[in-house]
């Protein structure tokens, strides 16, 4: 872990100040940072599952982990072009390409959250008495 966060440091340092130093949306340090998170996220699952740790598969903490993935593969897909003109295809009559990845995206991955939220909450409740 320690490499990777060595490599997208440096690939933050040089997209800042090299290659997108102009821009103010820097979608290369969003698109690298998300493939990083993919990446690490499959291979920490597949250990997982590997050494056969099926609890933690099914558990609340896999779940807050597993809720971003959507979120992150469908932004890098609109920032991953350098043609900003791309979220403004019109798909459905009044509704663009960016509007309908973000809606989606964001239920699914806020529901998921909610979903973490409302198990921690009930979790919790059991444990700690009321007064």
């Amino acid at each position: 872990m320690r490499y990777i966060y060595l490599f997208f440091l440096t690939f933050v340092v040089i997209d800042f100040f090299v290659i997108q130093k102009d821009d103010d949306l820097k979608t290369y340090m969003f698109c690298m940072g998300s493939f990083l998170y993919l990446i690490t996220f499959f291979v920490f699952s597949f250990n997982k599952l590997k050494s056969e740790d099926f609890n933690f598969i099914l558990s609340n903490d896999y779940r807050l982990l597993s809720a971003p993935i959507l979120m992150f593969f469908g932004l890098s897909l609109i920032f991953a072009f350098v043609n900003s003109d791309i979220g403004d295809i019109k798909i459905i009559p009044n509704y663009n390409l960016y509007s309908i990845i973000t809606d989606y995206i964001n239920f699914v991955s806020y529901t998921i959250f909610l979903w973490y939220i409302y198990i921690e909450y009930r979790n919790h409740k059991r444990v700690i008495p009321e007064e």
